[in-house]
């Protein structure tokens, strides 16, 4: 480079330094640095952590507190990673998190409005995969623990199969017994489970692209 100007380049157009006598100049075209960056993410996120329809687990495991955001990510991805050792830690992870805040009532966490709405409208959906899918079956109910915290939640209390309302604890264990079931069926029958996995079952029901995205929250119970 001559005397007068020198360059530093990342990202070949997105991001460059210029600096001539006594000034210095920082053109960065940020847009296309952002787009280069969720391109490079989506090629290198791993199956097991694709989105559900319009819900990316990014962004719903990330604000989450250690414990309870943990369990998500192993249930999220159990199906298609490790199967029954996945669904295991996310017991692991429920009991240290219902130890911490089971018998207190449910505390609020700070998600996008947008995921709230997303979470509350995939529960809703996946209703009627999880009498036939585990996979489903273990979503639904720890997307309802998440649900219990959101700040914008006008619902009754949700209530168990004899009508009487159910507190954080009871829609925790909830979660924890379901994932459960797995450990008490014959081997064959729980490796068969721990397969089952809501991706294919949306793509079977040929829902892989259905938008269940809404203005506002649902309130219907």
């Amino acid at each position: 480079m001559g005397g007068n100007h020198s360059y530093l380049s990342r990202h070949s157009d997105c991001y460059r330094i210029l600096w001539g006598p006594g000034c210095w100049v920082l053109a960065c075209h940020a847009r296309n640095l952002v787009n280069t960056h969720r391109k490079e993410n989506i090629m290198n996120t791993p199956e097991h952590y694709q989105p559900i329809l319009y819900l990316d687990p990014a962004d719903v495991i990330g604000p989450l507190p250690y414990w309870l955001g943990a369990a998500v990510k192993y249930i999220w991805r159990a199906p298609l990673k490790n199967g029954g050792d996945d669904y295991m830690k996310a017991v692991d992870c429920l009991i240290r998190w219902q130890r911490l805040h089971g018998f207190a009532p449910a505390p609020r966490l700070k998600l996008d409005y947008r995921t709230w709405v997303n979470i509350r409208n995939l529960s809703d959906l996946l209703e009627q995969f999880e009498a036939k899918n585990y996979h489903a079956f273990i979503l639904r109910r720890i997307l309802n623990v998440l649900f219990e915290s959101c700040p914008e939640r006008d619902l009754p209390p949700r209530r168990d199969i004899w009508g009487k309302p159910m507190a954080y604890t009871d829609t925790l264990t909830e979660t924890v017994n379901g994932i459960n079931v797995g450990r008490y069926v014959t081997q064959e029958y729980s490796i068969e489970l721990y397969k089952q996995n809501i991706w294919q079952a949306l793509n079977e029901a040929n829902l892989a692209k259905y938008d269940f995205t809404q203005e506002t929250l649902s309130v219907q119970e």
